[in-house]
């Protein structure tokens, strides 16, 4: 490799360093990656003695949700289907309103994952009695 060569890939990553954006997504990711779990499962590890003690309530709430985040979400997307868009991916393409009703469908689908799971952990170890 020449000394031209190896300025010529110095000038690549200038290139790449000069695009912030870059980076910043990347450590998004790798965030989310790296803690996304734990985040994830913080919250259940507080509703776990709740659903021991309520395990009803807990499961009529967690279908609640998402069943409610089910329907937000489906009203977001049908937004998009009735414009011939079929194959979405985000809430790029939506309204402000629909932006808002595909968020709130996700985060109550998660609110509902989050029981469902602390409902399973407290059934697999103290059983269903």
């Amino acid at each position: 490799m020449s000394a031209m060569d190896d300025r010529q890939g110095n000038d690549k990553d200038i290139n790449v360093a000069s695009n912030p954006g870059h980076f910043e997504r990347e450590n998004y990711t790798n965030l989310f990656l790296n803690f996304g779990l734990l985040i994830f499962l913080l919250p259940i590890i507080f509703l776990i003695p709740n659903v021991r003690r309520f395990p009803g309530f807990f499961g009529i709430t967690a279908l609640s949700l998402g069943l409610g985040g089910f329907i937000f979400f489906s009203i977001a997307k049908f937004s998009l289907f009735s414009r011939g868009k079929f194959l979405s991916f985000g809430s790029g393409g939506m309204t402000q309103r629909n932006r808002m009703f595909y968020r709130l469908g996700y985060a109550l689908i998660v609110s509902a994952s989050m029981i469902a799971i602390s409902i399973l952990f407290v059934e697999k170890i103290h059983g269903s009695g």
